[in-house]
């Protein structure tokens, strides 16, 4: 599958922005954490990473009425078809979508020839039955992500994407690389390798810095505060988690298990907390061996990890 390029990815401040002619848009779910995304045959559901799959042009029919073209398989549009939602429409009234906005900046998306039917998924990555999704349901909220390309056509690229690793951001805030959608490094202050999940499911920190290391970052918010979840980017399905008081690949992004609290440490680092297991911190020795989590303190040298947020070129 091809992978696209990422100029600039942003979220506007008034998110019905986005939705102008020529415009390149991505829609976070607020349920699955992932991205609305059109699979090889047609279907749509909300457990894509950034890539063209999940990633739409917007041309505008009217003032708030536009249609949502697919930029991998580009000459496919979302459509509501005898009331069921795919993304195979060629166009037409059926393919024309109007945007809301609720209070907490998400969008909703209705369709304009079937008021009240809504886009919606569940935290599955399922799409719901759009005649039963109201706007009010979390399944119907989005947060639309903005991507600005290097020219008028989207860029496709290989999945061997060639990256300069060595033009990987480090911010002096660790917290700034952590934001949704964006892929890093986790690099072991002591190892001076990256945590990675192997193809055994067994972890370590000797990982390089290449693909096989690279997670995709999710943020979900609860009343007080942002929990993450990093997702192999190889293999979207398989995250990070700490289970039983083991390091592992999880499979479900939305358990506490698989979502962490992050703590700035030493200068430039941060500790990695399970939510499922308060105490219990991603670690990592000299040697590359995953540390005991439910020894491991953020005053560890073991806990402290930099985060590298990885920039993609052409």
């Amino acid at each position: 599958s091809g992978e696209a390029q990422f100029s600039q990815l942003t979220t506007p401040s008034n998110p019905l922005e986005v939705f102008q002619t020529g415009r390149r848009v991505s829609f976070l779910s607020k349920t699955s954490c992932k991205y609305l995304r059109c699979l090889p045959d047609g279907n749509l559901d909300s457990l894509g990473v950034l890539d063209a799959y999940s990633n739409f042009f917007v041309t505008c029919v009217s003032p708030n009425r536009f249609t949502l073209r697919n930029c991998g398989y580009n000459t496919q549009y979302i459509s509501f078809a005898a009331g069921l939602l795919a993304c195979r429409g060629t166009g037409g009234p059926d393919c024309e979508f109007s945007a809301s906005i609720t209070t907490d900046s998400y969008v909703i998306l209705e369709a304009v020839a079937n008021p009240g039917h809504h886009i919606g998924t569940l935290n599955t990555g399922a799409v719901t039955n759009p005649a039963q999704t109201l706007k009010e349901h979390l399944a119907a909220h989005f947060k639309p992500m903005q991507t600005n390309t290097a020219d008028t056509a989207f860029k496709e690229v290989s999945s061997t994407l060639q990256k300069d690793v060595n033009k990987a951001v480090t911010s002096g805030n660790q917290l700034q690389a952590l934001q949704n959608g964006h892929i890093v490094l986790l690099e072991s202050k002591l190892s001076k390798k990256c945590i990675q999940l192997r193809s055994d499911g067994v972890a370590d920190a000797l990982g390089l810095a290449e693909a096989s290391s690279e997670y995709t970052v999710y943020v979900t918010q609860s009343p007080t505060e942002q929990f993450y979840s990093f997702s192999k980017k190889q293999h979207p399905s398989v995250h990070l988690a700490i289970e039983q008081g083991v390091l592992v690949a999880g499979n479900a992004p939305l358990d506490p298990s698989a979502q962490f609290r992050a703590h700035l440490v030493a200068p430039n680092f941060l500790a990695l907390e399970c939510v499922g297991q308060t105490g219990a911190f991603i670690g990592a020795l000299g040697d590359g061996s995953i540390a005991d989590p439910t020894k491991t303190t953020p005053a560890d040298d073991a806990a402290h990890l930099l985060v590298r947020h990885q920039v993609l070129y052409l």
